[in-house]
């Protein structure tokens, strides 16, 4: 329960982030392709949230979580959390992705952190990326 939470939180945080990014400088959505699959129709849709809410945050969360931050937890909470929601950004590029990356690899670490296992941050990431591809869908993607 406290990983949906913390997801849609994430997905809260998101917006202002993407909001405050394309107030700096402009408007560049480097996921468009992403946003476009989930308005076209129901089959690219749910092929992109099968990929997009299940699949990918699955993965990257046993990559980013359960093997990255997990290594990194040995040297104290700052690396665990902070140098491996850093290195989750990065993986993301470099873009108004970014930042948000680090924020979701922030509440991700911060979670596994406090549970001892990886499945919490999956579920986080699953609510807050089905978040985005649900706005998406309906056309309230935050950046056009």
């Amino acid at each position: 329960m406290t990983a949906t939470g913390v997801g849609i939180i994430g997905y809260g945080l998101n917006l202002i982030i993407q909001f405050t990014y394309q107030t700096w400088f402009g408007s560049n959505d480097p996921q468009s392709i992403l946003h476009a699959a989930a308005r076209g129709g129901p089959l690219p849709f749910l092929l992109s949230f099968l990929g997009g809410a299940i699949f990918t945050p699955f993965g990257e969360e046993i990559l980013f979580r359960g093997l990255v931050a997990n290594a990194l937890n040995r040297y104290g909470a700052f690396a665990g959390v902070v140098l491996s929601s850093i290195i989750f950004g990065l993986a993301h590029g470099v873009s108004v992705i970014l930042p948000v990356a680090i924020m979701v690899g922030l509440l991700s670490a911060i979670l596994f952190r406090a549970t001892g296992s990886v499945w919490p941050s999956v579920v986080l990431h699953c609510v807050y990326n089905g978040a985005n591809s649900i706005a998406s869908a309906f056309g309230f993607a935050p950046m056009p």
